[in-house]
């Protein structure tokens, strides 16, 4: 849970964990690419290519 009052951390909507520690297989759910799949907002996995064509954000930045 965070420690900020309404603000909550976006996970993967299958496995319920953030993208660093998900295990699951990453693809895009449009397209099926594998290829610069990230977590978006609203927990799926997207390529880069349709996360910019659908305006999708991704769930945490690169550090």
């Amino acid at each position: 849970m965070s420690s900020r009052p309404g603000v909550s951390r976006i996970v993967c909507a299958q496995c319920e964990r953030p993208e660093a520690s998900c295990g699951c297989e990453k693809f895009c759910v449009y397209c099926q690419s594998q290829l610069d799949v990230r977590l978006c907002t609203d927990g799926l996995f997207y390529c880069e290519a349709c996360r910019t064509a659908c305006d999708y954000k991704v769930a945490e930045k690169d550090k």
